[in-house]
């Protein structure tokens, strides 16, 4: 998932050189804090000896993986600033979705 290495990278990058946040952040909480809200998305696709996913449920996850790892990274590495920051965030995310198509 080449564009997600590439928001994540580019995304802490921006937040770092960029926009202000009121409380100072590390990258790897950011990352953690995308990924925790990915594993949210992910749960109801965690088979067990009672529950089976189905083909077709998860075809349904890998045509919408991309909108999630995005909205992920938008509600953790945009989200710790102010709304100046929320909003050249914005323009970033909306700029780097553009380029890579998703």
């Amino acid at each position: 998932m080449k564009f997600g290495d590439e928001l994540l990278e580019d995304g802490c990058y921006f937040v770092r050189h960029d926009i202000k946040e009121p409380v100072t952040t590390v990258d790897n909480n950011l990352v953690q804090s995308c990924f925790r809200i990915v594993d949210s998305f992910l749960k109801d696709y965690i088979e067990t000896e009672v529950k089976k996913v189905s083909t077709d449920k998860v075809d349904n996850l890998l045509s919408m993986i991309g909108q999630i790892f995005s909205f992920a990274i938008i509600w953790s590495i945009g989200c710790p600033t102010n709304l100046e920051g929320r909003k050249k965030f914005n323009v970033f995310m909306r700029e780097k979705l553009t380029k890579l198509g998703v």
